[in-house]
């Protein structure tokens, strides 16, 4: 398990350390040292489950320390500027620093963490002495195993009594790249990190190395806090300074640690309201659910988000026998009989209520298609037209037993008399010059010269022809007409009078040729018989 060091890991500590602290509920316990100008703080991951073993038939050699791990391979080297950047540290430590006043300095060492020590392997009984168990590795969750390779096949094990290795030591991932120095000036620390893809890789998850930004003025600047030693909750940060007169001393303290708050943990909220019933009746189950709040990936609130319980809702409508067939609705020929049933307990029963079904009495006597309408009974005006139909047996023979009449009487008018009336005079031209127009109209009208609805004559009704095309003298020009006014008449068969008007726009004194105002003949909405005008 990694310790990652909350200062400077080179600062030389005074006494010993404190016991590590409860783990938090983030996963991370610490503890502290006393240095010259404060403490100094380590946090690392709390211990882990022990990992998975293969047993053979000896017991394993007793453990060993974890000799330095070398950081892994890459395009530059990470061990030389490290050891060169701690030598020049310890030196400016040593020059500034007065042994009279601190003693028990004399006793110190540089508090550099090294790799944690290999877990204690198991004591072995002889019910243990039997063949190796297969090496199963940890599977990562499902979210990492997205982002993350899969992690190398186990070494092979020959002879009794070998220990996996991979599983006592891990595989890492490559080291992150290096963090931003922790000060802007003087010696600052800055921090990589790297990932075990078992979960039980030998060495640190954290490296912290010096860095030297250039002297400072005195006092340097504080530099940063430290991350809060929780991940929620109460915890400690700490941040430091560093003396730039070299073989004086600065007043005051490098190091500082406050109480800091993470946040708050993550906790259940309240249940939610039940749910609705997974079914309208009978018995079914529903659910509630409830959030977690604050809660990340890794802390999650403990127990489940959602619950369930059976419901029981009111009993399920049902159908009732059906009843028996009704009566065919034609006593002969083909009809229809019925059967219905009642929904009991509610009114919600699938399917319908009713059926019906065709039913077949002896053959009926029918009608025959209707023939042809016979011919108008007036060549012109009002007159009527009639068609008929048999009633027949099956067999052919002539039936009174046919419901409706045989006879089909309708209103017609005869088409021969219709005319069209003379075109009336052409009206006055709508501009006096630069090209008008003049209509003239007529009128579809029966032998006594009325116009009658009924009436339908080829040809149009309206002609038009231009008219006073010499070009103007003055720049005018009549507007576009209003709409038509109402007819002056309801009758269709007068003749009413509707008008427009216009009006002549241009340049002062102008004149336009032509009407202001316009009248047409028009006819009315209710039928009745007049003269037709002109």
């Amino acid at each position: 398990m990694g310790i990652e060091n909350g200062n400077d890991s080179l600062v030389v500590g005074v006494g010993d350390w404190t016991d590590w602290s409860s783990c938090t509920q983030n996963g991370f316990e610490s503890r502290s040292q006393a240095c010259e100008y404060g403490r100094k703080i380590q946090r690392r991951g709390c211990p882990a489950r022990q990992p998975l073993q293969s047993f053979g038939a000896a017991p394993p050699a007793p453990p060993q320390p974890y000799p330095r791990r070398e950081p892994v391979a890459q395009s530059r080297s990470d061990q030389s500027p490290y050891d060169e950047y701690a030598r020049r540290y310890l030196e400016r430590l040593s020059q500034q620093r007065e042994p009279q006043r601190h003693p028990a300095s004399q006793q110190a060492q540089p508090c550099v963490q090294g790799i944690c020590p290999a877990p204690q392997p198991p004591q072995y009984s002889a019910l243990q002495e039997s063949r190796p168990q297969e090496y199963r590795p940890p599977q990562p969750r499902p979210e990492e195993a997205r982002y993350r390779p899969a992690p190398p096949p186990p070494p092979a094990c020959n002879g009794d009594g070998c220990v996996a290795r991979n599983l006592v030591h891990g595989t890492w991932y490559d080291w992150s790249e290096w963090s931003e120095c922790s000060c802007t000036c003087g010696i600052g620390m800055k921090q990589r990190r790297r990932e075990c893809m078992t979960n039980n890789c030998q060495g640190p998850e954290y490296e912290t190395a010096p860095c030297d930004m250039g002297p400072c003025e005195t006092w340097s600047e504080w530099c940063e806090w430290t991350a809060c030693s929780g991940s929620c909750g109460r915890g400690e940060r700490s941040r430091t300074r560093y003396c730039n007169l070299g073989t004086q001393r600065c007043e005051g303290k490098d190091y500082e640690v406050e109480a800091c708050d993470a946040g708050p943990c993550p906790e259940w909220a309240n249940w939610a309201e039940w749910g609705r019933c997974s079914v309208s009746c009978g018995t079914g189950r529903t659910r509630r659910q409830r959030t977690c709040l604050g809660g990340v990936q890794e802390f999650s609130c403990p127990g489940p988000s959602t619950e369930e319980r059976v419901c029981e809702e009111l009993p399920c409508s049902l159908w009732s026998p059906w009843q028996d067939w009704s009566s065919c609705s034609a006593s002969c020929g083909n009809g229809m009989k019925r059967r219905v049933r009642t929904c009991q307990y509610g009114t919600d029963c699938p399917g319908p209520a009713e059926e019906a079904e065709p039913c077949y009495g002896p053959p009926c006597a029918m009608w025959t298609q209707w023939c042809e309408w016979s011919g108008c009974s007036a060549q012109c005006g009002p007159g009527h037209r009639t068609r008929t139909r048999s009633c027949l047996t099956a067999d052919g023979m002539e039936s009174r037993d046919c419901p409706g009449q045989s006879i089909e009487t309708t209103l017609c008018e005869g088409t021969s008399c219709c005319r069209w009336s003379d075109w009336c005079a052409w009206s006055m031209c709508d501009r006096e010059c630069g090209t008008g127009h003049s209509i003239r109209t007529r009128a579809c009208v029966n032998s006594e010269g009325i116009i009658d609805p009924i009436c339908h004559c080829e040809g149009i009704d309206r002609e038009q022809k231009q008219c006073n095309t010499q070009p103007c003298a003055l720049q005018c020009a009549w507007t576009q007409w209003c709409a038509w006014s109402e007819c002056t008449t309801r009758s269709q068969c007068e003749i009413g009078i509707q008008s427009r008007s216009r009006q002549c726009v241009g340049e002062p004194g102008c004149h336009c040729l032509g009407l202001a105002e316009e009248n047409q003949q028009c006819r009315g909405q209710i039928p009745c018989s007049t003269k037709a005008p002109c």
